[in-house]
């Protein structure tokens, strides 16, 4: 992004050009008390560097246009780095002592903005360079960075002529993504084969069929089944048993009390990065389907084959996923059950109840969740269990 300098420059006293202005007034009113002519040839000298600063204003910020370089992706707590490339447009003329200034804050007012400042010597006239800052951001959202400006007090230190560009981009940063360990693989693993195993023994049972279903466009005519056919009284197809890969859906129940408490939050924050850490290891394995819904002050549902493109789209909604008061995880069951396929393995996230003392609250929303999607493998952890935080360890 590249903006040229068409905004206005305002020209403002510095301390020490206020400081200068009265030492020319002092010698000013000296020699028109004393009618000392030497003494009103100094102030005349004086005054040339305060009229050639004036003059500098409207042009030594003239011609220069920023350009700003953001990373492709980044996740809370990690270091951005950030590139401004500076260019002289002028034909003729550099520019000398430049300060660029611009804030990065997050679209929530919390925490405080962070103020970044870089200092370019000298430019000179056609060329360009480049400048880099730094800023560690530990907060997951959207940020927003800019609009950038341009001061200098060059020449003589006396006035600080500034610009402000109408420039202004978005970071979204990513949550913080952890380490599962080997617990967790281990859990998973064993209710993977588990599964497997009794899909394994329903298709030897029945020749590695498991059901029938009606007739779709594009069906081989070897896979209808004549007698259930004749039974149904419509076209109906043999559905075979598939277990190669499985399916896992990501149930986020981002839940807060209100008002929150610091623990509250940072409770959430913790279940948000546990779940980006799950779909990162569930991406780079491949080869299944990859579900994800938040109950969330917006609700979002996403479902797609494992893929960079699928994890970049959970990314960001995980990123801009705001915790609500209300329940929000039910509305999102009616769209699910229609998608989610049979033996999908789904592991819903909660922080709604505790791990001891809400059993029954815990055992119905699973009941619930067990109707409306029959035949998936539910997995329900309260995040406030404690032996999670042996499942999951936060870089």
């Amino acid at each position: 992004m590249a903006n040229r300098t068409t905004y206005p420059i305002r020209t403002r006293w510095s301390l020490e050009g206020l400081a200068y202005v009265a030492v020319v007034l002092a010698v000013l009113a000296g020699a028109w008390i004393r009618q000392i002519n030497l003494l009103f040839l100094v102030a005349g000298l004086m005054a040339g560097p305060l009229l050639w600063s004036w003059y500098w204003a409207g042009r030594h910020l003239q011609g220069i246009t920023v350009r700003r370089r953001l990373p492709r992706s980044v996740c809370a707590g990690d270091l951005v780095l950030v590139e401004l490339e500076l260019s002289n447009t002028r034909s003729g003329g550099a520019a000398w002592a430049l300060v660029v200034e611009e804030e990065i804050s997050h679209e929530t007012g919390q925490p405080p903005p962070i103020s970044a400042k870089l200092y370019i010597a000298y430019l000179p006239a056609g060329a360009q360079q480049k400048a880099t800052y730094r800023a560690r951001l530990t907060q997951r959202g959207r940020y927003r960075l800019g609009p950038i400006r341009l001061s200098s007090r060059f020449p003589f230190g006396l006035f600080r002529h500034s610009v402000e560009l109408g420039q202004t981009e978005a970071l979204v940063v990513y949550p913080r993504i952890g380490r599962l360990s080997p617990r967790w693989t281990a859990r998973q693993q064993q209710a993977f084969e588990g599964a497997q195993r009794r899909e394994e023994r329903s298709g030897r049972a029945q020749a590695d069929l498991y059901g029938v279903r009606p007739w779709r466009s594009g069906d081989s005519r070897r896979w209808i089944h004549w007698r259930a056919t004749a039974r149904h009284q419509e076209l109906v197809v043999r559905q075979f048993e598939q277990f190669r890969t499985r399916d896992l859906f990501l149930l986020l129940d981002l839940w807060q009390p209100a008002p929150p408490s610091p623990q509250d939050q940072e409770q959430v924050e913790w279940m948000v990065s546990f779940a980006a850490t799950i779909l990162v290891q569930a991406c780079r394995q491949g080869g299944n389907r990859l579900g994800l819904a938040i109950g969330a002050q917006q609700p979002v549902w996403l479902l797609g084959q494992a893929s960079t493109g699928l994890l970049e789209e959970a990314m960001l909604q995980l990123a801009v996923a705001q915790p609500a008061s209300e329940d929000r995880l039910l509305e999102l069951l009616d769209p699910l059950s229609q998608t989610v396929l049979p033996g999908t393995q789904v592991l819903l996230l909660t922080l709604r109840f505790q791990a001891d003392a809400d059993q029954a609250g815990l055992a119905d929303l699973r009941s619930q969740l067990a109707r409306r999607l029959p035949g998936c493998q539910i997995h329900c952890f309260p995040m406030n269990d404690p032996q999670l935080a042996d499942c999951f360890l936060p870089d």
